[in-house]
């Protein structure tokens, strides 16, 4: 049994070292061929790489006609857009179109940003929530200057004086000083309120420094002179709580509207 064992073994290391001295032999073979020492005759078997060394280069002497394009004269040619490759090329989007692809660009950036974003949409709400309340307050007639100062709302006059009653107050001086100083915005507030008080004390409204001038609008809904207050109410609003300027050429276009309201309630 021992024998038999002892055999095997033999036999598998005879194997392993023929198997490594073939392995040897093909790797001397690669080396011998790679530096030019011919085909090894001792192996039946060729490596590729000694396969390869025997292979030549074949260089191609073959004519080659070149076959020009352009025929006739070059400078013809040269004339051409088509042929220019030196001038810049124009981009085909004129100053305006470049301008608001870089606008939308940034805006692109800005919008890309959730801080940004956050208070965009506050300002918007901000903004639609204060053209709102701008608007009802002008449907409903309320005064401007009462709605945000106040002070000036409980009836501050023009030059600092409080106007607590319009029946107190001085028509023809004030109005007359308005005119000689230019202050036409002035002068078309102060007929305004002459024409409440004429109507005032013709009872036909009922007067009260907390009424607004829909109040009053309202008050007249059924009466001759509805129209014409409506006339001189805007004209005032639009002078003294727009803001707009009135120059001395507007003014004298506007005062036969207030002379001729005030003729109407005192004929």
């Amino acid at each position: 049994m021992k024998f038999r064992l002892s055999m095997c073994v033999v036999l598998i290391l005879c194997f392993q070292a023929v198997r490594a001295g073939q392995d040897t032999t093909w790797r001397n073979a690669a080396i011998d061929t790679s530096m030019g020492g011919g085909t090894p005759q001792s192996t039946a078997v060729q490596s590729p790489v000694a396969e390869a060394g025997r292979r030549s280069l074949r260089f191609d002497t073959g004519h080659v006609d070149v076959a020009w394009g352009l025929t006739g004269n070059l400078q013809d040619y040269r004339g051409r857009k088509e042929f220019d490759y030196q001038s810049a090329v124009p981009q085909g989007k004129s100053l305006w179109e470049q301008f608001w692809r870089w606008f939308w660009t940034k805006w692109s950036q800005l919008m890309s940003r959730e801080g940004f974003r956050v208070g965009f949409k506050a300002f918007l709400w901000a903004a639609s929530i204060g053209i709102l309340l701008y608007a009802v307050l002008r449907v409903l007639g309320m005064e401007k200057v009462r709605f945000w100062m106040g002070a000036q709302g409980r009836g501050q006059g023009i030059r600092g004086e409080i106007v607590e009653d319009i029946h107190a107050i001085d028509y023809e001086t004030s109005i007359g000083e308005a005119e000689n100083e230019g202050r036409y915005r002035d002068a078309i507030r102060f007929h305004f309120l002459r024409s409440l008080k004429l109507m005032s004390d013709r009872e036909v409204i009922r007067w009260n420094r907390n009424k607004t001038n829909i109040d009053y609008t309202r008050e007249l809904s059924a009466h001759r002179l509805a129209g014409p207050f409506e006339q001189i109410r805007r004209i005032y609003e639009y002078a003294w709580y727009g803001e707009f300027p009135v120059s001395r050429e507007d003014y004298l276009a506007l005062h036969p509207y207030f002379s001729g309201f005030d003729k109407m309630v005192s004929p």
